[in-house]
């Protein structure tokens, strides 16, 4: 095995004529690197035969070895695009330790505390229900899904004045809580206990507890659990991913998580909104962003 070192790049050198271009001078480089430094003898042999049956055969006319070193480059400069386009990013550019707020409980998750059930988006449970209970969200989880104790409190997740107490027109009932923050985000609470002990106008911090956690269906044995969504404060018609503003380590929640965590996936666009961060925002009352032709899971009864 030859080792990479100044005669290779002087050979690069004495390759480049005074009209190459960057591209084909980078492509010599490559290829001296490779088919001269990097591999053995005998095996360089082997790819030269190769080469030369494609020549012979019409395949390449002239520097088969050049030719292929370009093509080793194309598909590794192809393969890295192909892994940073698949990369899930969190929305805004904001990365953990620069999201605005905080948790809603005080307490880490655990089967004793609070898990999180079901994330953002175009979520497989939300797809299902998509033109009844969803249908206000484009068709969209808008919000996230924290399964707890009915009881259990819930905190601010940033300092703010409380805007509303038991909008249902907002949705989330028996009671739910809209608090205001300075950086014109809006924090709502559904599926609360009981009416939060709040009033317009009041302030709270990140971290006071606020509510306590309720059950939709008033049984406290159904399916209690925290509604959480962020909206843009004052209108409260449009809703952000709250994974991508609040800081904590929402993969391992997904992964320790009790469900309702898959995405449901349009076969025409199989790769579209398949991750935690990369879920649209939702503007509330606009069309159903997920009326597949071709979803799956599929829909039997359709």
């Amino acid at each position: 095995m030859r080792k990479c070192s100044g005669p290779v790049i002087r050979a690069a050198l004495r390759n480049r004529k005074t009209d190459i271009d960057a591209p084909q001078f980078t492509i010599i480089i490559v290829h001296n690197l490779f088919w001269r430094g990097l591999i053995v003898e005998g095996r360089t042999s082997k790819y030269i035969g190769i080469s030369e049956f494609w020549v012979a055969n019409g395949f390449l006319r002239s520097q088969p070895k050049i030719w292929i070193t370009a093509f080793i480059i194309i598909v590794l400069f192809a393969g890295l695009l192909f892994t940073q386009e698949g990369m899930a990013q969190p929305a805004q550019g904001l990365q953990p330790g620069d999201r605005p707020f905080r948790l809603p409980f005080a307490d880490p998750p655990g089967p004793s505390t609070w898990l999180l059930v079901q994330v953002y988006g175009n979520t497989t449970g939300a797809f299902r229900q998509r033109t009844s209970t969803y249908n206000a969200g484009q068709g969209l989880h808008f919000g996230v899904d924290l399964s707890a104790a009915c009881g259990y409190p819930v905190v601010a997740i940033g300092d703010g004045v409380v805007s509303k107490v038991d909008a249902l027109q907002h949705g989330s009932a028996p009671h739910n809580l809209m608090i205001d923050h300075p950086n014109g985000y809006a924090s709502f609470y559904g599926h609360l206990l009981e009416t939060p002990a709040l009033t317009p106008g009041q302030e709270v911090k990140a971290g006071d507890v606020v509510a306590k956690v309720g059950d939709p269906d008033e049984t406290c044995t159904s399916r209690p659990h925290l509604h959480l969504e962020i909206r843009n404060a004052g209108q409260y018609n449009h809703a952000y991913n709250p994974l991508a503003l609040i800081d904590a380590d929402w993969d391992t929640l997904a992964l320790n998580g009790a469900g309702g965590l898959s995405f449901a996936r349009d076969l025409d666009a199989p790769r579209k909104w398949q991750g935690l961060y990369d879920q649209p925002e939702v503007d509330f009352w606009g069309l159903r962003l997920n009326d597949y032709d071709d979803p799956w899971p599929p829909e039997w009864g359709r």
